[in-house]
């Protein structure tokens, strides 16, 4: 009976002491929804955010800032300090380099977010070097940013690995006609070689390639609706689609009026927040489907749930942006930042939009998508 006792003793002393250094490791650190190690910090945390909230590009820019305040908040709970500076440039290359080289004279951050649209990135380029500062812009990939510095990252996953989807989207649909439209830019050049690919993959035929430009004072939508006549004429039975808020709002609206009947596969989650906010309505009958990173249902989901409005489109990609560059900084040791994300041994980020290990260009090594059916 007292070896039964003394047993008893030993297995409850055991449980408390792993209880206790359970509840110690708990308190020292905390590991985010997703991944990555974060660390309760007295000491502030700096980090310059160069956005366009105004000009053209400001959709975006607001809603990669909204992405990154929800981060800050995130953050906040677990006991981190980030502040978050911001520097409107406007949708203005030279605002741009004024705009960073303001914030690391002034706030000296340590790590930058931005900027929002590829043409901006590319003038951002040249100052990110010369400051040896690292810069994350959400929104861009190497293909379309031509920027030589080894400071520069991208958070948005790479447009050609859409090439797959497509060919499968094509395959699995069973079509044989395949229009390719895309709303002139360098984001949405860049889809047109992977779209052409899948098209050939899936022993499809290209009918033409439609690049335009969206007349925002367009009454009647204008070149969108002649667009969707020509392809409801030739026969096409599939589009494949990229472009911007405005020009896709139209461009499913106009292809509901004129009842033409392709499926459409559009690169890109505008058309999920549209729909959300009540912009549009797709009904499954319309057949139009989206290519969107794996977890971006997941993210407005949870940013739903805080704000009670659905986010835009690169908010995630922003809020991921900060937490990496959190993680890193806190767990870099001696590393310089740059070389910390790119080292094999470095924390891989686990994101809404993807696993944020990158390679020597600054991208993201793996993109993974899924094809979803709007409805």
């Amino acid at each position: 009976m007292k070896n039964k006792k003394n047993i008893f003793i030993a297995i409850v002393g055991i449980i408390v002491i792993v209880s206790l250094v359970w509840m110690g490791s708990r308190d020292n650190s905390v590991v985010s929804e997703n991944s990555g190690n974060f660390k309760a910090n007295n000491q502030e945390i700096v980090i310059g955010a160069v956005l366009s909230e105004t000009g053209m590009a400001s959709i975006d820019g607001n809603n990669i800032k909204s992405g990154i305040e929800f981060a800050r908040e995130e953050l906040a709970k677990k006991g981190i300090n980030v502040k978050v500076v911001y520097e409107d440039d406007q949708t203005n290359p030279k605002n741009t380099v004024t705009a960073i080289q303001k914030l690391v004279d002034i706030n000296h951050p340590q790590a930058l977010i931005g900027p929002t649209w590829s043409f901006l990135a590319e003038a951002a380029g040249p100052v990110v070097e010369r400051n040896k500062i690292v810069s994350m812009s959400p929104a861009n990939t190497s293909e379309f940013v031509s920027v030589n510095s080894g400071y520069f990252f991208f958070g948005a996953p790479k447009n050609e690995a859409k090439e797959k989807y497509a060919t499968d989207w094509i395959k699995e649909r069973g079509l044989k006609r395949i229009a390719i439209v895309v709303e002139k830019s360098g984001w949405s050049d860049s889809h047109i070689v992977p779209f052409e690919n899948a098209i050939k993959n899936a022993g499809a035929e290209l009918v033409f390639t439609e690049k335009f430009t969206y007349a925002q004072n367009s009454v009647d939508g204008g070149s969108v609706k002649d667009i969707i006549m020509k392809a409801k004429n030739a026969g096409v039975d599939g589009v494949l689609y990229t472009g911007f808020d405005q020009s896709t709002a139209v461009l499913i609206s106009k292809k509901q009026e004129l009842k033409a009947d392709f499926q459409m596969l559009m690169a890109t989650e505008i058309p999920v927040g549209l729909q959300k906010k009540g912009v549009v309505n797709i009904k499954d009958s319309d057949n139009m489907f989206i290519i969107s990173p794996k977890d971006s249902e997941s993210f407005s989901d949870a940013y739903k749930a805080r704000y009670n409005e659905y986010p835009g489109a690169y908010a995630d990609r922003g809020y991921d942006s900060l937490m990496l560059l959190v993680s890193a900084l806190q767990n870099k040791g001696d590393m310089d930042l740059k070389d910390y994300l790119k080292s094999d041994s470095s924390i891989k980020y686990n994101g809404y939009a993807g696993v944020y290990d990158f390679d020597q260009k600054g991208d993201i090594k793996d993109s993974t998508w899924k094809v979803v059916k709007i409805k």
